[in-house]
């Protein structure tokens, strides 16, 4: 298992975007789940389509079919009050990395993505720490990487901003 929280820096994650405006991706304070720090993707949606993510390379055993559980703590300020269709989850994972133009990333409607239910409120916020579970799978390419990635697509044209912590990724070959 790997985990990440941030702590020291991106702990291998490396921040990406597709179709998007001014964006950026850094370690806060502001919001931390597991420890001081957190990453904020934030930007500005002018396509209906933006895309922000956070991508970590493994190196794995090459040609080989891979079972990925991929957990993460998410807040979104705004989230309470979101229109049902303003974001999707992506949570993926695939043998070569996203292209950063249009990523056929697979997309989870977050109404199709049920909260666990030990979501913690953050005081005077209005905002919350969901915990947010994917089970993917992938073959791994034959130089022995996977790609997997975490973040939000943005249906509607705004501005945003979203924090992740307690990046959780377990991965094992499939028999």
């Amino acid at each position: 298992m790997e985990f990440a929280s941030f702590e020291s820096g991106l702990d291998g994650w490396v921040a990406r975007a597709a179709d998007a405006g001014p964006w950026a991706a850094t370690r806060t304070r502001v919001y931390a789940r597991d420890g001081d720090w957190s990453v904020q993707l934030s930007g500005s949606n002018t396509t209906d389509y933006t895309k922000l993510w956070l991508q970590r390379t493994l190196s794995v055993r090459p040609n080989t079919m891979y079972a990925v559980r991929l957990e993460y703590a998410f807040c979104c300020v705004s989230y309470e009050s979101s229109e049902p269709n303003a974001f999707f989850y992506v949570a993926d994972v695939r043998p070569q990395p996203a292209p950063s133009a249009d990523p056929p990333f697979q997309f989870y409607l977050w109404s199709q993505v049920p909260d666990d239910s030990s979501a913690i409120a953050i005081p005077g916020s209005g905002a919350m720490w969901r915990y947010k579970r994917f089970r993917l799978a992938s073959r791994s390419a034959s130089d022995g990487r996977l790609y997997v990635s975490v973040g939000l697509r943005y249906a509607f044209e705004s501005t945003f901003s979203y924090f992740l912590d307690s990046v959780r990724l377990t991965i094992a070959p499939q028999t």
